[in-house]
């Protein structure tokens, strides 16, 4: 139930919405397979609470999965990333420029392959009945898309800035903000 409010409020940018149910079935695989135990604790007022904790594999498991390359997606509002930034960040801070460096790499390289490319409209072979709206909606989708990806790249930048400063540990270039 902790797990479920957390992730209702501060873990809400991590993911959709998580069903209960679906927390409570991963808690079981993951103590199925030993990286996780639970204790029960009494309640005098509503029913008994477990309480999960990592097991000694399930560290070694959490700080394997920390220290593994990070992927980008091809979808920039993958959930990995800000999984990595916000959990495995604190664990070992040395590895959140390259984090950052490489979701950076990944969206810059979407943004030369897609913004400027050949968006002729098909109208599907007849099927749309009015072209123009179509072209319509799919440029304003398009603008929306590309002004969200270079929000994302400037906060992306901007989080780099202060991590180089807090972590005081710059690469060739960077520079103290």
């Amino acid at each position: 139930y902790e797990l479920w409010k957390w992730l209702e409020v501060e873990g809400r940018f991590l993911r959709a919405r998580a069903d209960r149910s679906q927390i409570y079935r991963t808690l079981a695989r993951l103590t199925d397979d030993g990286l996780v135990c639970h204790t029960v604790a009494e309640s005098r007022t509503g029913p008994d609470a477990k309480i999960h904790r990592l097991t000694p594999a399930g560290v070694e498991a959490l700080l394997a999965w920390v220290a593994s390359p990070y992927e980008p997606g091809t979808s920039w509002q993958a959930s990995d990333f800000m999984a990595r930034f916000l959990l495995a960040g604190p664990l070992r801070p040395d590895s959140l420029l390259g984090l950052l460096d490489a979701e950076i790499e990944a969206r810059t390289a979407q943004v030369v392959q897609f913004r400027d490319r050949d968006r002729a409209f098909d109208s599907a072979g007849g099927l749309v009945t009015d072209p123009a709206l179509a072209r319509l909606l799919a440029d304003d989708v398009h603008r929306f898309g590309t002004s969200q990806i270079d929000h994302w790249l400037g906060w992306l930048h901007q989080e780099r800035a202060r991590l180089v400063h807090r972590l005081g540990n710059p690469g060739p270039g960077d520079a103290f903000v």
